[in-house]
């Protein structure tokens, strides 16, 4: 069969028509048009089942610029192609496209994929280059229905999903407890060892991943698991983990809240598990608040439990107590029966100042003294070393308040050596241990 060829009368605006109709039946009605195609080109069988014959069933070449087949259908497909691959488009020059869908229309689609049960809805492959490359202002959407994914990526050695621009990744979620970006991994592992579900690097100081909630009092980033948000810092004198609440407003750098609120760990001697540090001003390094505002524990011996230390011209530890309240700035206790529960260790030991003026005329107000001393069955205050005690003072070094009564006491027991000022000022020594004692007075002369 020769070459069909178009008859010299057709123009390039005229073309050459293939027109089908309908035949009218002896009453003059349509006949009802059969079969699914107007135009079918069949191969015999003898050309299918014969091994080698690989020709396609229809060649068509346009103009230079022209489409080779021009499909159009006004609610069906323009073009349809069915078999192991429906259409193969493939193109030998550079820039251009295997194949292109148009939509000329603002709501529709350039390209649609679809695919049943768990096939993909379109493939896109490349040895070298991109596999699937989308252009707009939205490069590439995807949407999932269910619990499917939006859009999903998979490398066996590469990223899954990658993005470059302003923002490399953005994930929106418009639904309660939804997630903007989500990143899985299967691969176990323990600290730094395993693989990562979402890795973020950055630039000179910028940020590998950052987290932004601008609106309500939500969390910018949020961790889950076992260790929620763990960080890792090889640098010296940098942090593994750190936060920042600009100055200038009222905020934490770090909150812990839980069991325990903040829990550190050092496995180095000499190191510090917890280092608060202020670097302005007069604030406080690390502030403890609650019923016990900071709780020191150590179990090795000659050990302590919490220690202050200051480098300067200052205090080591600091205890306040709220004004007009009967509370100590610092209270020490031992568990023990026989313990202390302050010790001070130097020269001198401990020291005690009291910044209360007294009642006017020099007279004691019984609070305004350096150092108190009070114990329900024992002395007060007791002295060991060259001298028991060793007075100083401004008006005497010395100072007995009488007793309520007159007289030596007359009950209970007293032991050797005790002295005893009654009311009229008269002083008493034991010199016999008893029950009341052996009592002798003090003669004295007026001065």
């Amino acid at each position: 069969m020769g070459d069909l060829r178009l008859g010299e009368g057709n123009s390039a605006e005229k073309g050459t028509h293939l027109v089908a109709t309908q035949e009218r039946d002896s009453h003059n009605l349509l006949t009802e048009f059969r079969g699914a195609y107007i135009l079918e080109l069949k191969p015999s069988v003898n050309l299918i089942k014969r091994e080698g014959n690989q020709f396609g069933g229809l060649f068509s070449r346009g103009a230079p610029s022209g489409p080779g087949v021009y499909g159009v259908s006004t609610r069906g497909h323009g073009v349809r192609g069915e078999g192991g691959v429906g259409v193969v488009g493939s193109s030998d020059k550079q820039a251009s496209f295997g194949i292109q869908g148009i939509h000329t229309t603002d709501n529709g689609y350039g390209v649609k994929g679809e695919a049943a049960g768990s096939g993909t809805g379109v493939c896109g492959q490349s040895a070298k280059g991109t596999g699937v490359l989308g252009y707009g202002d939205t490069g590439v959407w995807g949407e999932g229905s269910g619990t499917g994914a939006g859009v999903y990526g998979r490398n066996q050695s590469g990223h899954g999903v990658r993005g470059e621009g302003p923002v490399g990744m953005y994930g929106i979620s418009r639904i309660r407890q939804g997630i903007g970006v989500w990143g899985i991994t299967s691969h176990p592992g323990g600290y730094g060892t395993g693989s990562t579900g979402v890795r973020g690097d950055g630039n000179g100081t910028g940020a590998g991943v950052l987290g932004i909630n601008r609106a309500g009092t939500g969390p910018g980033v949020r961790g889950e698991g076992d260790t929620g948000v763990f960080g890792i810092s090889d640098k010296p004198g940098y942090a593994a983990l750190a936060g920042y609440h600009p100055p200038e407003r009222d905020g934490f750098g770090v909150l812990g809240s839980g069991a325990t609120g903040v829990f550190g760990v050092s496995d180095r001697d000499g190191s510090n598990a917890v280092v608060g540090v202020h670097t302005t001003g007069y604030g406080y390094g690390v502030v403890g608040a609650g019923q016990i505002g900071v709780v020191g524990l150590s179990d090795k011996p000659g050990y302590v439990a919490v220690k202050g230390t200051h480098s300067g011209e200052g205090f080591g530890v600091i205890g306040d107590a709220a004004a007009g309240t009967d509370t100590a700035g610092v209270l020490g206790r031992h568990g023990a029966p026989f313990g202390a529960g302050v010790r001070g260790e130097g020269s001198p030991g401990v020291v005690g100042e009291s910044f209360v003026q007294g009642a006017g005329g020099g007279t004691p107000s019984g609070i305004d003294v350096g150092v108190l001393g009070k114990s329900r069955s024992g002395a007060g205050i007791f002295g060991n070393g060259r001298y028991g005690g060793q007075f100083r003072g401004r008006s005497a070094q010395l100072h007995l308040v009488p007793a309520e009564t007159a007289g030596r006491p007359t009950a209970g027991w007293h032991g050797k050596g005790e002295i005893h000022m009654d009311s009229d000022a008269t002083v008493f020594v034991c010199v016999a241990d008893g029950d009341p004692g052996t009592w002798v007075r003090v003669v004295t002369e007026p001065a």
